[in-house]
Parts: C-alpha cells; sequence; structure tokens
C-alpha cells in the first residue's frame, strides 16, 4: 500500500480493462495511507487466476482461522516474497454463483465475487476502502480468494466492544461518512454490496482516526437501473410482520398458509 507499482504503462491498461458482467445477473446470486516500508498489495494484483494448488501454497503461506460461516472460511495468511498480511478465502463450489466477463481478452465464466472485486479494484493511482483482491484460485472443490489484510484491524462488532458497546458521536460520525464515501466509490463502479452489516465492516486501529474498509461481496451483484425489489407475495409476506401494532401482525399459522410460502 505504500510502494508504488512497477507496472508498464501497458500492463496498468491490461489492468484497468472494464469488467463486462452480464447485465441480467441474477439478483438472487449472490484516505490515510500507510507508512512506505510496508510492501504494495497492488503490485501483485493480477485477473488471470492461479492455475494450481500448487501455486497458491508456493506463493502464500496460510496460518490461523479468523472467521468462519455460512459460505466459507477465513484464514489469516502471508504472502512470502514480501510478508505482506493476506486474509485467505477459501469457498465450497457448491457455494459459487458464476457470471460472464472478459478475462485477458477470453470469455469467461468466473465467480460472481471475483468479478465484482475485479470491478471495484482501483487503478494505479487511485486508493479504495475496499479490501483488494491480490489473487484467486478456481480449484475443482473450492474457490480461494487472497485478499488484503489491513493490520491491525477488527470488525466492528469487536470495535464497538472495545468500546463499552457505545460509540461516542465523533466517532460514530467518522465511521459513518467514512462508510458512505465507500458505498458511494463502489456504487460508481457498477457494483451493488447487498450485505452491509458489522462483520463486513473492518476498522484498521493503526492511528488515532479509526479507517474504515469494506469486506465480503460474496451476496453482490452488478449494480442495475432502478429498485431492487422482491416479488409481490414475498413484500406482502414481510411487510406484514412489520406493522407497528402487535394485533394487526399475522398469526405464525397465518404465515404458515401464505401464499408465498405455499410455492415451496
Amino acid at each position: 500500500m505504500g510502494q508504488k507499482s512497477e507496472k508498464t504503462d501497458e500492463q496498468r491498461k491490461k489492468s484497468s480493462k472494464t469488467i463486462n458482467a452480464t447485465k441480467d445477473l441474477s439478483h438472487k446470486t449472490t484516505t490515510t495511507t500507510s507508512s512506505s516500508d510496508k510492501p504494495s498489495p497492488s503490485s501483485s494484483v493480477t485477473i488471470a487466476p492461479l492455475v494450481s494448488k500448487d501455486d497458491f501454497v508456493a506463493k502464500y503461506t496460510q496460518n490461523k482461522l479468523l472467521g468462519r460461516g455460512g459460505f466459507g472460511s477465513v484464514y489469516e495468511g502471508y504472502r512470502k516474497d514480501d510478508n505482506l498480511p493476506v486474509a485467505i478465502k477459501h469457498i465450497p463450489q457448491t457455494h459459487i454463483k458464476r457470471t460472464a466477463m472478459s478475462l485477458n481478452g477470453k470469455h469467461a465464466m468466473v465467480p460472481v465475487e471475483v468479478a465484482l472485486l475485479l470491478k471495484v479494484k482501483p487503478a494505479a493511482a487511485e486508493t479504495s476502502a475496499v479490501v483488494a483482491l491480490l489473487d484467486w484460485c478456481d480449484l475443482p472443490n473450492e474457490l480461494i480468494l487472497v485478499l488484503e489484510r489491513p493490520v491491525p484491524c477488527m470488525d466492528l462488532v469487536k470495535f464497538m466492544v472495545t468500546r463499552g458497546y457505545i460509540l461516542q458521536e465523533h466517532e460514530a460520525k467518522v465511521i459513518t461518512k467514512q462508510l458512505v464515501d465507500t458505498l458511494i466509490e463502489v456504487h460508481s463502479k457498477g457494483v451493488f454490496h447487498r450485505d452491509i452489516k458489522l462483520d463486513n465492516i473492518l476498522i484498521e486501529t493503526s492511528s488515532n482516526v479509526p479507517r474504515v474498509w469494506l469486506i465480503d461481496f460474496g451476496s453482490g451483484t452488478v449494480l442495475a437501473d432502478g429498485g431492487y425489489t422482491t416479488e409481490e407475495e414475498c413484500q406482502n409476506f414481510l411487510l406484514s410482520c412489520l406493522f407497528k401494532k402487535p394485533g394487526s401482525r399475522p398469526s405464525l399459522e397465518t404465515l404458515k398458509n401464505h401464499s408465498w410460502l405455499m410455492t415451496l
């Protein structure tokens, strides 16, 4: 993050090609700078995936488990050639959805999360609050994503715990403004995150001012014109549960027999 990339002009042009994700991607699919002595993650960002698990093992060291969710596991790791901290995400292929994009001049079906991360990747001279994709390895049984890992950092849940579960107003303002700016940046790249929550917001704590990082585009999609709506019956089901007066809300038996659930 601190060193300048040594890419040639031609390489920069290649790495900044627009990702042509299909517009009909289903919605059901899923500025602080660091010190100059730190390795630069942008120097190794690549569009082409690592060919094999051996390539991944040769390039990265994987250490302790950082977290596990419904769609995969994330581990702490390092890039071997410069000891850059990375996060290594393993996702079973059963949870992978794909979309079409141009990959080094060739048409390919790639994981949606990869396509979205490539779309939001900043240009050479830009900074970003989105944790960058450094490498990826598309294996028969799993997808491996190698991501930038800010150090030191913690998710917003743990950060709030360190503050006694209550953020001071000035801190809340700083975090909220950075998050809004980040989402504006993401939307400007044609990407809709769709899963903004405390767990997916990292707070870097290397200075007195908390720095926001956005992670996990596994539920994201390509930004579309207009609103993001569900089917009318689904909307009716959800809204009926949100009536302010408890007496106006449907019973469990009524919900069980709702037309939206009857189509299972």
